[in-house]
């Protein structure tokens, strides 16, 4: 499992961004792989198909693919997907909060890494970014990216505040996973996202949100990792 590079001095936080024709195995390292990190990449524009843990993951411009640590990443084939532009950055989990526990269950109150433990069970988190919000999207990457490479006073607080933004942007992108719940009949996976959108600032146990839909623990975990993984 590859570990993140850390430096001292240097915030745990990594931007790149790939253009060109880039086959993902060259993009993404030694493959098939894991990792200890958290990764979220942004394909500008893309065409492909990933495999994360053994599960096919189609990918096209305006996708936003989040990988959970220890989830092995793998192209399809040799020139699968072929990345033409894209953003990537990774980071670890105590970046967002010093003592984070690795726990992938812990998250799911965590108003930054919740999008990343949705998938974390048996597949990677992708989302579609709307076309009238792309080019935001495109300079919240920039933005950290510049903080990274002109290191300015102060830089090292304002990386975390533009990886602090870009993670809340995330977040409400994933919430509006709700409304397609309903949209597609899913009522009690909808009202367990409400749920955690709603009271995701505070305390937050998988008891909690079962209570509230009416619902043992086993119960409720079975029918969510059933119907999203």
């Amino acid at each position: 499992m590859a570990s993140y590079p850390r430096v001292a001095g240097v915030p745990a936080v990594t931007v790149q961004r790939l253009t060109g024709h880039v086959p993902a195995a060259s993009a993404l390292g030694p493959v098939p792989h894991a990792h200890d990190f958290l990764l979220l990449c942004y394909a500008i524009r893309a065409s492909g198909t990933l495999l994360v843990d053994g599960r096919a993951l189609r990918i096209a411009g305006g996708d936003l693919v989040l990988v959970a640590p220890g989830q092995v990443v793998a192209p399809a084939g040799p020139d699968d997907p072929a990345v033409l532009d894209a953003w990537g950055v990774y980071f670890p989990p105590d970046v967002i909060r010093s003592g984070v526990p690795s726990a992938f269950s812990s998250w799911l109150a965590h108003p930054l890494l919740f999008p990343f433990a949705r998938g974390a069970a048996e597949r990677a988190q992708r989302l579609r970014v709307p076309p009238a919000e792309r080019a935001a999207w495109m300079d919240r990457f920039a933005a950290l990216d510049a903080e990274l490479r002109d290191r300015r006073e102060g830089y090292h607080a304002a990386v975390l505040a533009h990886l602090t933004l870009l993670l809340v942007a995330v977040s409400r992108l994933a919430a509006d996973v709700v409304g397609e719940l309903r949209s597609v009949d899913e009522p009690v996976l909808a009202a367990v996202f409400d749920v955690i959108e709603e009271r995701y600032a505070g305390p937050l146990a998988l008891a909690d949100v079962a209570a509230t839909v009416g619902l043992t623990g086993g119960h409720l975990t079975t029918v969510v990792r059933r119907r999203t993984g």
